[in-house]
């Protein structure tokens, strides 16, 4: 982990090239007179921001004090409240595209957001040992071993049907969340236009093509 460090919350100040501190501040009306913040986490968003070739990262949350965190529907006590988290998105990109770059440059927590295609959200976080999920608007979280479940005609689940809705909004199609016709045939087709088996289901090899960022 990196070292956490207390700030007032004014003066405003560069914490990095590209990241300031009023961008982490608990967004509580000015409640919280300090700001906690991460030199790890400023730093793996600096080192995502270079791989994204120097596009803008857009921090929703950063600090939160454990009463807004409670307010927004936190526990109080997760990392947002300890100056290790950020809920960042990036114009242009999914969350799926973002979270794997995410997870490329080493954060460690990793929670991706669909609440509908024009708002997607990447948790990132700095704790100790990796943790990822997945969570779509009005579902619960869908905590997962590998970065994204393998999806096809026969999956079943709610944390499937998140991966599948995820999945319709890279390819551009409807999200439904059903792995019916349409979908199967815009996987083969982007298969067949990436060099890949199209066999219409979207394993590690398909997720990964999906993820990089043209």
């Amino acid at each position: 982990m990196g070292n956490v460090k207390t700030y007032p919350r004014t003066p405003d100040v560069n914490l990095s090239s590209h990241f300031a501190l009023h961008e982490f501040a608990c967004k509580d009306n000015g409640v919280s007179k300090t700001v906690l913040v991460d030199d790890e986490l400023v730093q793996r968003l600096e080192t995502l921001r270079s791989r994204l070739g120097g596009k803008a990262i857009n921090i929703n949350s950063g600090y939160r004090s454990p009463a807004h965190d409670k307010a927004v529907g936190g526990s109080g006590r997760g990392f947002h409240t300890r100056g290790m988290a950020a809920d960042i998105w990036v114009q242009g990109l999914t969350c799926v595209q973002l979270g794997m770059l995410a997870k490329e440059v080493g954060f460690r927590g990793i929670g991706m957001y669909h609440r509908k295609p024009s708002e997607q959200v990447v948790h990132v976080d700095t704790r100790p040992s990796p943790c990822k999920w997945l969570c779509r608007s009005g579902a619960k979280y869908n905590y997962i071993q590998n970065f994204m479940p393998m999806v096809s005609p026969t999956s079943q689940g709610d944390t499937n049907k998140t991966a599948i809705i995820m999945l319709q909004s890279c390819l551009g199609i409807a999200e439904d969340g059903k792995y019916g016709p349409a979908t199967v045939a815009a996987v083969k087709k982007f298969q067949s236009e990436h060099g890949l088996t199209a066999d219409g289901i979207c394993g590690v090899m398909t997720w990964k093509e999906i993820g990089k960022i043209r």
